[in-house]
């Protein structure tokens, strides 16, 4: 009994009504307010006080210290090449989001918007603009191209800002708008804007496209590091 009333806390959360203040979705201590795809991968997200390239090897992250004043960094690593994804526990409808990131040399991590629609962080870091694609940085995979690549270096602090629109289902659940990007900004570059997005772009949680939806930070390919995570309504 008790296990069962859990449960309905956690999966009964409101989405974030219109006029609510901005809501830190990591607080810089511990994964509170998140959950792993992969129970058994759950050891592979720490909170470290900072995160730096490997100086041995540009492709690896290092996470050190322990995070002070509630700033620390969320960080993902993989164990034999496999690693997971983490979903917060709260649900949104319409909302833009801000995200701070850490990528390796080659690094390849994503947002997924509700869980489901991926706007892809990777290094992508001297590619010109019309040689990028639908897998780089800013990019919707096999959807969209960035309208221009805003990445910074690797081993640099990146900040990505979103604002979403949920897709929309009439009273009987049959979807009457497709979800959509009405823009995102990476390091302050515009990379999609006004995109909608009629299906779920591949990778995300397996479930179908609902009225409300988690954000999921991507740490199956490879280390990454995130903080100052705010989402707020729209």
């Amino acid at each position: 009994m008790r296990l069962t009333f859990i449960l309905v806390l956690v999966f009964a959360q409101p989405a974030l009504a219109a006029g609510d203040q901005p809501k830190r979705l990591f607080n810089g201590k511990d994964i509170t307010g998140w959950t792993v795809v992969d129970k058994s991968k759950s050891a592979l997200w720490t909170v470290a006080g900072e995160v730096r390239l490997d100086p041995k090897n540009p492709k690896n992250l290092i996470a050190s210290g322990q995070p002070k004043d509630d700033k620390g960094v969320l960080v993902a690593q993989l164990k034999d090449f496999q690693g997971t994804n983490l979903v917060s526990t709260d649900k949104f409808k319409d909302f833009t989001l801000h995200v701070e990131f850490f990528l390796h040399k080659e690094g390849n991590s994503g947002i997924f918007l509700m869980g489901l629609y991926e706007l892809q962080l990777t290094d992508s870091f001297g590619i010109a603009d019309e040689k990028m694609q639908e897998g780089d940085h800013g990019g919707i995979p096999f959807f969209k191209k960035p309208l221009m690549n805003a990445s910074l270096k690797p081993g640099e602090w990146q900040t990505a800002d979103v604002a979403f629109q949920a897709p929309r289902f009439d009273d009987k659940g049959k979807k009457t708008a497709n979800a959509k990007i009405a823009k995102a900004v990476l390091n302050g570059k515009t990379v999609q804007q006004n995109l909608e997005l009629p299906e779920p772009t591949g990778g995300g949680l397996d479930q179908p496209e609902s009225p409300t939806g988690p954000i999921m930070l991507q740490g199956n390919e490879g280390p990454v590091g995130f903080r100052n995570i705010t989402i707020e309504s729209r």
